[in-house]
């Protein structure tokens, strides 16, 4: 993941071939961000984005329905409260549960050995999975929070399953039937020089999943054919169907002394 206060985060669609993706920051103020969020969760206060189709990831009822979880804290720690239902569980990356109803029942599996082996050598997650149930006919509450700062960020995978996420990017997901799949990418350049190593992490499944970036989380709609360079430590997740390359400057000087580094990663729309 992104380190030094960068961030970084992905998220839903906004009609035909629109892609939401979160680019980090480096260097925001929290001031900044939360006097945003403030003015979007307003009823009576639309704010415009600084630039067109880049904004600010919106609070979490304008994303999905959030009846049955809610995230709170601050832009540098964040804590995902669930309302688990009679027969539901959650799985989440073991360390991450911060206080539970004592009605859940803990249980730690694999979900199969290669499952196990891809999330743990390439996808930089853990080799077990910690299973929360509720098993009794009452609510029970849960509370996740990740292992180091930063922020929540959910994903519907109804909508978003085949979604490739940074390593180590997830948190947590409704029920078992998620799944990690690899892909390799097209080129040997990319894969050295892509920020993302030569295998990439798909997430796949059904229902709400959750992943976490550190600082301050916004996202990008790609247009048809648009691109836009980003930071390679910056990425946290993309849409399939976006194309993923890196983009060179011939300038040494930009290159040695401007923080560009050799390559950047360049996201093209759909």
């Amino acid at each position: 993941m992104s380190t030094g206060g960068r961030a970084a985060g992905a998220l839903r669609d906004e009609g035909q071939g629109a892609l939401e993706m979160a680019v980090a920051q480096e260097g925001d103020s929290l001031e900044a961000p939360q006097v945003q969020a403030m003015a979007m969760e307003s009823d009576d206060v639309q704010v415009k984005p600084f630039w067109d189709g880049v904004s600010t990831l919106p609070p979490v009822a304008s994303i999905v329905d959030s009846d049955h979880f809610r995230i709170e804290g601050s832009d540098f720690s964040q804590i995902l409260q669930i309302k688990v239902k009679p027969g539901e569980m959650i799985t989440t990356e073991p360390g991450t549960m911060v206080l539970m109803s004592k009605g859940l029942k803990p249980s730690v599996d694999t979900g199969g050995c290669c499952q196990g082996l891809s999330r743990c050598c390439c996808a930089g997650e853990s080799f077990f999975r910690l299973i929360l149930e509720n098993s009794t006919s009452e609510v029970q509450h849960l509370g996740i929070s990740p292992n180091g700062p930063g922020k929540i960020v959910p994903i519907d995978l109804d909508r978003f399953s085949g979604i490739t996420i940074n390593k180590g990017a997830f948190l947590a997901a409704y029920g078992k039937s998620w799944r990690i799949n690899l892909k390799f990418v097209n080129n040997a350049l990319t894969g050295c020089c892509g920020g993302q190593g030569f295998v990439l992490t798909e997430l796949h499944g059904e229902g709400m999943a959750f992943l976490h970036g550190i600082g301050a989380i916004e996202r990008i709609v790609l247009a048809a054919g648009e691109s836009y360079i980003v930071d390679s430590d910056c990425l946290l997740a993309y849409e399939k169907g976006v194309g993923y390359s890196v983009s060179g400057y011939g300038c040494s000087l930009v290159c040695c002394c401007g923080g560009f580094g050799l390559f950047q990663t360049k996201l093209t729309g759909p």
